[in-house]
C-alpha cells in the first residue's frame, strides 16, 4: 500500500501535518509500479511550486510496491484570491480618462484568506479635469476570503457652463 498525504506548507516555509485533503490509498501487488499525483483542483490550495513555477513532486511519487507500506507527502500552499478594481465612467464599462491622456487600467491584487485589503479611487491629480469621483460599488476595504472580489469606482463628467450672447444679425450689437 502507498498512503498519499496532502499537507499544508505555511507561507513562512514551515512544514505542517495539517491535512488540506483526505489521504489517498493506492494499492497494488508487490513489484508493480505505482504513480501518485498532487491534487490540483482544490478550492483554496495549490501544490507547492519551485522557483520555475513547476509543482514540487516528492522523490517517491512514482515507484514499485513493496511488502511494506510507503508514504508519499505532497505539500500545498494557500492560493491567493483575486481582487479586481475597475475605474469606469458612470453607467458604462468604459475606463475613465486620466490627466496624462491615457485611460485608467484595471488593478489586480492577489491576497490570501484572512489578509486585509484596501482600494482607492483615482486621485484628483491623476484624473482627467473633465471627470470627478461619483460612487463605488463593492466592498472598497475588507478581508480576503475564498471568493473573488470586484470593486468598481465610477466617475461622472463635471458640469460645465456655457455663456450665450445674442447679437442683432449682421452686427456686433448685443440684444438686451
Amino acid at each position: 500500500n502507498v498512503i498519499v498525504h496532502h499537507y499544508l506548507k505555511e507561507d513562512n516555509g514551515n512544514i505542517t501535518t495539517i491535512k488540506i485533503a483526505e489521504d489517498d490509498l493506492v494499492q497494488g501487488k508487490e513489484g508493480e509500479t505505482y504513480t501518485t499525483a498532487p491534487k490540483i483542483d482544490l478550492l483554496n490550495y495549490e501544490p507547492e511550486k519551485d522557483a520555475n513555477d513547476s509543482y514540487i513532486i516528492p522523490d517517491n511519487a512514482i515507484g514499485d510496491f513493496t511488502y511494506d507500506d510507503k508514504e508519499v507527502i505532497y505539500y500545498y500552499t494557500q492560493k491567493g484570491t483575486l481582487l479586481t478594481v475597475h475605474h469606469y465612467i458612470e453607467g458604462t464599462e468604459t475606463e475613465v480618462p486620466l490627466s496624462n491622456g491615457n485611460k485608467a487600467e484595471n488593478e489586480y491584487i492577489v491576497g490570501k484568506n484572512g489578509e486585509s485589503y484596501s482600494t482607492n479611487k483615482i486621485s484628483d491629480e491623476l484624473l482627467s479635469d473633465d471627470y470627478e469621483y461619483y460612487e463605488a460599488q463593492g466592498k472598497t476595504t475588507g478581508t480576503f476570503g475564498n471568493e473573488e472580489i470586484t470593486v468598481t469606482y465610477y466617475y461622472k463628467g463635471k458640469p460645465t457652463s456655457v455663456i450665450v450672447h445674442y447679437y442683432i444679425e449682421g452686427t456686433e450689437t448685443k440684444l438686451s
